[in-house]
């Protein structure tokens, strides 16, 4: 039989990047978090996340760790909430037993939420995804099955199908569809065979049979099988089995583990295998062409290329998901600038705010009125008064003027000064101007 599992959450609090919400749907106020990376991409892909039976949309974004997912990749990530059973159980509504009469509509509530998230936040309306954990998985299988093609492919984690349930058209689906399967061997949930004959939760169907299905249904005549290291060496290995052909983009993959009901096994990261097998069929928008108006100073970097004159450029940027932008940019280059002067003066001068008591070569580099450096260059001469030097015995020569701690120093005025003539004799004086 299918039994009950429950899993107690540390649920952490809501941080920066996600933002719980709620929406109308079939006159219910319904719960949903959503998470946005910085900066994310226009036309960006969405992933759904749904969580079990008793669980909740803050604990499956705190154990799925898809947030880290598509921080890395480019997504935006919802984790949307059921509704609540007679039991105090959140639950979707995917045909249990005990759940005979509800009428909640979750298939018609994801879907319009997915297309309200795609227009809010200007995401992709080809590239919308979900995965769910065991309830969750459950709620992802019927929307392949009953969907209206709002989701692109899905990848249900330790669930399963009851055909007696809500659903409407199992085994005929509305078309195709990419489908990754991860399940347990000994999960004690949801066994791997299935059990037509629970008469609690109602009779579901096992993993192989929901797999062939979708094999089938797609059309796929290949597979490869790889089997995953045991990092851990505890014996629990997972198998992949991936089905595809030439002749579609479509593919089924099955991830089987030794593991229980669990969101993958541990030498695993599912949620970066989810993604991976998400990603295979991310469809590119019409080639989206912007034109820009830039100034820049000697050279500006548009995607991988550097332009050093003033044009007009048209270049192809790839994102992160390879779809193709057009970028056509109008170009100004502002050249650096360069100037030199020569000064001779007979005193200290301050220059750029530079005080300067030698001669020689200085550089400062200043920002001019486009942005752009301007370097200005400095020839200085400091000379001493002729007017000192007159004082002097015309018979000797000053070999040098030093200040009072012996240190050698140009002229200065008001300042008591050293003068150390060839002769060998030294003058001690203050000029005073």
């Amino acid at each position: 039989m299918k039994k009950l599992l429950l899993i107690l959450l540390c649920l952490p609090f809501i941080g920066f990047g996600q933002q719980s919400f709620n929406f109308q749907h079939g006159n219910l106020n319904r719960d949903y978090i959503y998470y946005s990376p910085n900066n994310l991409a226009l036309d960006a892909p969405l992933v759904f996340v749904a969580h079990g039976y008793t669980q909740s949309a803050q604990g499956i974004m705190s154990f799925s760790a898809m947030n880290a997912i598509a921080d890395q990749n480019g997504f935006a990530v919802c984790y949307p909430q059921g509704t609540t059973d007679s039991w105090g159980n959140n639950f979707w509504n995917v045909g249990y037993n005990f759940h005979s009469g509800v009428t909640v509509d979750d298939i018609g509530f994801l879907e319009s939420l997915a297309s309200f998230l795609q227009s809010n936040y200007q995401l992709s309306s080809n590239n919308t995804f979900i995965t769910g954990f065991s309830n969750g998985g459950e709620i992802s299988y019927l929307l392949a099955f009953d969907g209206s093609n709002v989701f692109k492919a899905f990848a249900p984690v330790a669930g399963t199908v009851f055909p007696n349930g809500t659903i409407n058209n199992l085994f005929n689906p509305n078309m195709p569809v990419p489908m990754f399967v991860t399940h347990g061997y000994n999960d004690n949930t949801s066994f791997y065979d299935g059990d037509l004959y629970d008469q609690f939760w109602g009779p579901y169907l096992g993993v192989d049979t929901l797999v062939d299905f979708w094999i089938n249904e797609n059309s796929l005549t290949n597979f490869n099988v790889d089997t995953f290291p045991d990092l851990n060496n505890d014996g629990n290995i997972t198998i992949s089995k991936k089905h595809f052909s030439s002749l579609t983009n479509n593919e089924v993959w099955l991830y089987s583990h030794n593991n229980g009901h669990n969101w993958g096994d541990s030498d695993i990261v599912i949620e970066q295998e989810i993604w991976d097998f998400f990603s295979l069929f991310v469809n590119c928008p019409s080639v989206i062409i912007s034109n820009n108006n830039l100034n820049g100073c000697d050279s500006v970097l548009v995607g991988s290329n550097y332009y050093s004159i003033s044009g007009v450029y048209t270049d192809t940027l790839t994102s992160v998901n390879s779809c193709d932008s057009v970028v056509n940019t109008n170009l100004t280059i502002w050249q650096n600038t360069a100037s030199y002067d020569t000064l001779t003066v007979s005193a200290n001068i301050v220059w750029n705010g530079i005080p300067l008591n030698v001669s020689g070569d200085y550089s400062v580099i200043l920002i001019n009125s486009f942005g752009c450096d301007s370097i200005v260059n400095l020839n200085l001469t400091i000379t001493i008064p002729s007017s000192i030097l007159h004082i002097t015995n015309t018979e000797k020569t000053i070999v040098k003027i030093t200040n009072m701690l012996g240190q050698e120093t140009p002229y200065r005025r008001n300042t008591t000064l050293f003068y150390i003539y060839d002769d060998g004799t030294l003058e001690k004086r203050i000029v005073i101007e």
